[in-house]
């Protein structure tokens, strides 16, 4: 069985696209100049919300959350007056960019799960289990937060 030139032609336009594009058509995030530390996305989408990243000088107190380095604001958060805008995740300015992405991580979480504690008692497998294709899905609708969590930190 040959092939016609035509075909094998139109496989490499098929395969360099692959590696250039992602899956889902969207190009994909740029890279990170190695010597500039990466910023945070400017929005997340989170379900069916689009919340808003702040860097900021200090974060808002409100109760629990005063003294920490970020803040989710949900519909919880903003009724309780812990935050005056919902849809909002502050990160707090001069933290290390590993302090910093594992904040930002820490924050999506809280959206992912709800900021209310509970008293209702999980095994640690539960936890993963209702957490994880949340996380994923993060994850998959926001390429940009893989860029950034992923992206070399400066020398």
């Amino acid at each position: 069985m040959s092939i016609s030139g035509a075909k094998v032609a139109a496989a490499f336009v098929w395969l360099l696209l692959l590696t250039w594009f992602p899956v889902r058509g969207a190009s994909a995030p740029p890279p990170h100049a190695p010597h500039q530390r990466p910023s945070p996305p400017r929005r997340l989408r989170i379900g069916a919300a689009v919340y808003t990243i702040e860097v900021v000088e200090k974060v808002p107190p409100a109760a629990e959350a005063s003294g920490l380095a970020g803040k989710a604001c949900d519909d919880n958060a903003v009724r309780n007056g812990w935050c005056t805008a919902k849809r909002r995740i502050y990160l707090e300015r001069g933290r290390t960019l590993q302090e910093e992405r594992t904040t930002l991580l820490h924050e999506i979480q809280h959206v992912l799960l709800g900021t209310e504690t509970s008293d209702e008692e999980i095994t640690n497998h539960e936890f993963i289990y209702k957490l994880s294709p949340k996380l994923l899905q993060v994850l998959q609708d926001n390429p940009e937060l893989y860029s950034y969590l992923t992206a070399p930190a400066p020398k």
